[in-house]
């Protein structure tokens, strides 16, 4: 017979869903994106708690971050991450992410400009070299992962040069209640572009 499961037991294992899990990192040109992620209920940790994190992640999208085509553009990352349960970093891989981002934001540009002039993500990073502007991508994603299955949003940043363009992602695992569970990446833009906070895609990632 099992033992029966204290309050504060069940409270715990109800409890690990409710941070969100920030990724963020650099992608290159083919579409690697390697970084570090920190579970946090306080917002999107800062830059010095992302360098200090040793829960670092390789993630390869199945094709390269290129400005989207109208209506968004979806791919999958396949890749692993490190996870340290107190003992000691542990590789996973989830079974599934698939993810979705829309066009890119320009201040005074439209969208079909954009993407009428530039091929790659990295043609579009030069011509924003000679702007002196910032742009960025909404990024939506879902999945599936022995801790279940989640849904994400963040922001795909394209800095100036020298830097890379910058993916900050969070994550939030749902449970199998939970009506999101069925939610596509696709399906999760339009709640992300009316949020309160439509810079802050991840304010979207309400706990349930």
């Amino acid at each position: 017979m099992g033992r029966f499961k204290s309050t504060s037991e069940r409270a715990r294992r109800a409890h690990w869903r409710d941070p969100l899990f920030y990724w963020r990192g650099a992608v290159s040109p083919s579409g690697a994106w390697q970084g570090s992620w920190i579970a946090s209920e306080a917002g999107l940790p800062s830059d010095d708690a992302f360098s200090a994190s040793t829960n670092t992640f390789q993630l390869q999208s199945a094709i390269p971050l290129a400005p989207p085509a109208p209506g968004g553009q979806s791919t999958d990352f396949t890749g692993s991450y490190l996870l340290d349960n107190g003992d000691g970093p542990n590789s996973y891989s989830d079974f599934e992410h698939s993810i979705h981002w829309t066009s890119a934001l320009v201040a005074g540009v439209s969208p079909s400009f954009l993407e009428s002039r530039f091929a790659t993500l990295v043609e579009y990073h030069q011509w924003l070299k000679t702007q002196q502007a910032e742009s960025w991508c909404l990024v939506t994603a879902s999945g599936n992962s022995e801790f279940g299955r989640f849904i994400s949003a963040g922001r795909l940043e394209f800095a100036q040069a020298p830097a890379r363009p910058t993916l900050k992602f969070a994550r939030r695992y749902v449970a199998n209640k939970d009506p999101r569970t069925k939610r596509t990446a696709a399906e999760l833009v339009e709640e992300c572009i009316h949020a309160e906070e439509p810079y802050s895609p991840w304010t979207v990632l309400r706990c349930e």
